[in-house]
């Protein structure tokens, strides 16, 4: 009885977890300049992005400044952002980012 216990209760465990998994993975993204970054641009094409809405969104978030961005990636609320070149050094030693990863270049 023990044992068909322990399997019911995990059989709603398995059945409670599976539509959590289920939702798309939101990526909070953040730029500075229109102009000079890609996420605006290419969420105007969406049907460009492969499996956009199904595995994954993009929540776009536009700040202020490269300061700002850096903030907002040691704080947590964005998980990618565009940074110029000579704002690196800074968000690794003021912003304490020692896990910053370099995803692309673009010139």
């Amino acid at each position: 009885m023990k044992h068909l216990l322990q399997v019911m209760l995990a059989a709603c465990g398995i059945g409670l977890a599976l539509p959590a998994a289920a939702e798309p993975l939101a990526i909070r993204v953040g730029w500075v300049v229109y102009t000079s970054s890609s996420v605006p641009i290419s969420l105007e094409k969406k049907d460009l992005l492969k499996h956009y809405g199904r595995s994954y969104t993009i929540e776009p978030q536009n700040l202020r400044s490269t300061a700002a961005t850096i903030a907002a990636l040691a704080s947590g609320e964005l998980n990618v952002s565009t940074l110029s070149y000579s704002t690196i050094a800074f968000a690794i030693q003021n912003g304490g980012l020692k896990d910053l990863r370099i995803v692309t270049d673009v010139l």
